[in-house]
Formats: C-alpha cells, structure tokens, sequence
C-alpha cells in the first residue's frame, strides 16, 4: 500500500460507497481508502471490546490502524462481500451486506453488517458500522 491513494472528487456517494465496499471484499486496502476524506471517521458501533477501539479518526488512522486490527481479527485476502441493498439520499448512503472471511485461526466467520456512510465534496467523510457483535466476539474467543 503507497501512502499517496488518490480521492474521488466527483463521485457520486453511492459510487464512493460502492467502491470502498468492493475494496473491501477484495482485502484491496488501497481501494478500500481511496475514496477517505483526510479527516473521516470509522466508527465500529458497540464494539468497543476490540482492542484498538471503536473510533478510528483520520483518514491515516484508519487505514493504519484499523486495517492493522482487521488483519490481526481476519485473514484480510479471505474477505468476501455480499451486497444486499445499497440505498443512497443525498450524501448519505446506506448499505446492508453480509461479510465472510477466516480468522488467522482459521475458523469460519460470516456476519450481517450495516454500514451508514456520510460523504461530502466527493470523498467518503464518515462510517457508522453495524454488525452482530456477540457473534463476532464468539468467532474470537480462545483466539
């Protein structure tokens, strides 16, 4: 990953949603921030077990520190994106998807997610997201 990721000025928000999404269920970490406002925010709602915490804030926080702990939770080339709905009004675009990938211990994990994304000036300026948290804490107890 180069440290330069160009921005999406022009983009519309779903378009901005939809290609972090695919990045995502790529493990393509540059694709999944290429679209980040230098001051966005990543909040991981209710999951405030996990050990980097649930508010990463700054586009380099988030893509140093919370893909660091996604790739500490999940074998990150494992991840697979399945879209469900992905509705947009004004900057604001919803999406609902289920997430599978492996944990570095190899076990299986498979989770229903919610992500709300804010965007402004053609970058991605917030991320609210929702998932099964008893869940995914199960998958990594004894980890």
């Amino acid at each position: 990953m180069t440290s330069e990721v160009q921005t999406g000025s022009g983009l519309e928000p779903r378009t901005l949603a939809a290609e972090t999404l695919d990045g995502l269920g790529r493990g393509d970490v540059e694709a999944f921030g290429r679209h980040r406002a230098d001051d966005a925010g990543w909040e991981l709602v209710g999951q405030g077990y996990l050990p980097a915490g649930p508010l990463f804030e700054g586009r380099d926080a988030i893509l140093r520190d919370l893909v660091a702990m996604g790739g500490e939770l999940y074998d990150l080339t494992s991840f697979e994106v399945d879209l469900k709905h992905l509705v947009a009004e004004g900057p604001i675009v919803v999406a609902e998807f289920t997430l599978a990938a492996r944990t570095p211990a190899g076990k299986d994990y498979r989770n229903d997610y919610v992500m709300v994304f804010t965007t402004a000036d053609g970058k991605v300026t917030s991320v609210r997201e929702y998932t099964n948290t008893l869940y995914a804490k199960g998958v990594h107890a004894g980890d």
